[in-house]
């Protein structure tokens, strides 16, 4: 989904290692990533008493490396007070629990998010084997695939360090005092079950963590654990709230260049997903399994990884049209759910 349309004023992310000003007391460091999507950004906010980190990447070594390079340099005037986690994906939370231990920082996060990071890294053996194995097989996927897809088992608990057992809850409307700033928590739903972003007025700022991108599409995924979600209502519901932000704010996200045109971005988000709505029903003319149904959304060089996001999100789509009764899910004695447009 190209970026058209939106304004762009750093050209160019900083350098591993590296810090960059966006604002006095506000910082960008950005980390790579083992994926397609090759990076994460990470907001650092600067007080007296030390850094605020907002995200943390990926718990590997290069990530470690990176974080090294940077405490001992662009960082090295403060400790690291605070570390807070958007929302619970590996590459948001991961390093957070090893930068909590190291510098005895607060850990804040949401309470779903929570929960879910601390639930996920317990899920491993043969119960989550089972589970994604029908998960898989109840879409469509091809018996020789599934083997591959969940030989992936514990990926979760290998790319966070150790959750928190404590942590203190980010609730949707509180107001944070950070970098001189106060920052109002929004969470929304959609994307992550609670994912918080941070709004300071005062000073047009908004980091929008993974709501808000601006060349893709934030993934939106049904998932084993609610197979009957619609977690896309309430993305859409995240995009009409965000919009009633404006456009006077800087839009710091976690992956891409921060941008302005945020309405705009809302509103390319909001019809994609409408056209993706109607291309879904398009193509349950007749009976489709949900791969059946990803191989008319997404196109065909697909990793592991971006096939079991593409699985995630074709149901969402599909859930959401069964929830409209334009669609229905009918089970086939083979045990694999078909959809059909009604």
């Amino acid at each position: 989904m190209p970026a058209v349309d939106l304004d762009f004023p750093f050209a160019d992310p900083p350098a591993p290692g590296r810090a960059i000003e966006i604002r006095p007391g506000l910082r960008w460091a950005r980390f790579a990533l083992p994926f397609r999507l090759d990076h994460v950004n990470v907001w650092l906010l600067e007080d007296a008493d030390g850094w605020t980190v907002i995200d943390s990447g990926i718990y590997d070594e290069r990530t470690r490396a990176q974080w090294e390079e940077l405490i001992a340099g662009d960082l090295a005037k403060h400790p690291i007070r605070r570390v807070v986690a958007t929302h619970f994906h590996p590459d948001h939370v991961g390093c957070a629990g090893w930068l909590v231990e190291r510098f005895r920082a607060a850990f804040y996060m949401p309470r779903s998010e929570w929960l879910f990071a601390r639930m996920l890294t317990l899920e491993q053996g043969e119960e989550a084997i089972a589970t994604w194995s029908d998960w898989y097989r109840r879409h469509g996927v091809a018996a020789d695939v599934v083997g591959k897809m969940v030989g992936r088992g514990g990926y979760y608990s290998r790319s966070v360090s150790k959750i928190p057992t404590r942590y203190r809850r980010l609730i949707n409307g509180d107001t944070h005092e950070l970098s001189g700033r106060a920052w109002r928590v929004a969470t929304f739903g959609g994307h992550a079950p609670e994912q918080a972003t941070f709004d300071c007025a005062a000073d047009g700022l908004f980091i929008s963590a993974d709501q808000l991108l601006p060349q893709i599409s934030p993934n939106v995924s049904v998932t084993p654990a609610e197979p009957d979600g619609d977690p896309l209502a309430e993305f859409l519901a995240s995009l009409d709230a965000m919009e009633q932000i404006g456009d006077d704010r800087l839009v710091l996200p976690m992956h891409g260049l921060p941008f302005r045109g945020l309405t705009t971005r809302v509103g390319q988000l909001r019809e994609h997903h409408v056209s993706r709505l109607a291309r879904v029903l398009e193509l349950a003319s007749k009976p489709a399994t949900i791969v059946e149904l990803c191989a008319g959304l997404f196109r065909a060089d697909l990793d592991l990884q971006q096939m079991s996001f593409a699985i995630g999100e074709a149901l969402a789509h599909a859930n959401h049209l069964v929830r409209q009764g334009k669609l229905r899910r009918v089970t086939d004695d083979d045990g694999v759910d078909r959809y059909i447009k009604n």
